[in-house]
């Protein structure tokens, strides 16, 4: 029987990897059987943690965020004013875009409209403002969030130091295999750091990667080196 440490949960590139991951564990193992199994995708552990904080809510699809986006442009406000023309699937899509940055990092409607307040950024800012807060309204009406919002969710949970279930018998992480982390990763990483004794980060990479000097080279000469300097020496 191959044993897998129950209180370790290890985090891999894709589902592909988790189930290449799984198929060795049991290979190695005489009876294919294997104990407490904690493989896991960035992806599955957000929408493992979101399904316990926020289980009301309906998850909705991007063709689904176009839609209400598209409702809401059409009104008297946006098109009499700002953009003021009709918004085509390219003006949407960037402004989805947008909207899953601000909300990934952490910029609720409320924090973007006291900015377009207290300065004087101009109509295309403070009507960009209206149009955030007309789109999270909508989702709230129809009980609904989209994936930066979960991921808003998660990131606030973790931040809280939040009990999870999920995380609730494991002492650490460890993330493997992956040749970057995006930016919601590396935030998920920090995040993760704050509720866990451990959490270990191991990049795929050239060796001479680490010998770098990270201030001379740019992100274009070592395709690492966005990764690497977001994470401290101590989360590694």
């Amino acid at each position: 029987m191959s044993y897998f440490d129950p209180h370790l949960m290890l985090i891999l590139p894709s589902p592909s990897a988790v189930a290449q991951a799984q198929e060795r564990l049991l290979e190695e193992s005489p009876e294919r059987v294997i104990l407490e199994p904690r493989l896991f995708t960035f992806e599955r552990l957000s929408m493992e943690i979101a399904s316990e904080i926020i289980p009301e809510k309906r998850r909705i699809s991007r063709l689904g965020q176009d839609m209400i986006l598209m409702n809401i442009l059409a009104r008297d406000k946006y098109i009499n004013g700002w953009p003021g023309r009709p918004a085509g699937s390219g003006l949407r899509r960037q402004f989805l875009e947008l909207l899953g940055y601000l909300k990934e990092g952490g910029v609720s409607p409320e924090q973007f409209a006291d900015l377009a307040g207290r300065f004087e950024v101009g109509e295309t800012f403070t009507g960009f403002a209206e149009l955030y807060a007309d789109y999270e309204k909508a989702l709230q009406d129809k009980g609904l969030i989209d994936r930066s919002g979960v991921r808003y969710e998660v990131l606030s949970a973790l931040k809280n130091r939040k009990q999870l279930r999920v995380l609730s018998p494991v002492s650490g992480i460890v993330v493997r295999d992956f040749t970057f982390l995006s930016p919601y990763q590396l935030q998920l990483i920090k995040a993760l750091i704050r509720v866990l004794d451990q959490v270990e980060v191991n990049l795929v990479c050239p060796d001479w990667v680490f010998d770098l000097d990270l201030a001379q080279y740019s992100f274009q000469d070592n395709p690492f080196q966005e990764t690497l300097t977001q994470i401290p020496v101590s989360y590694t």
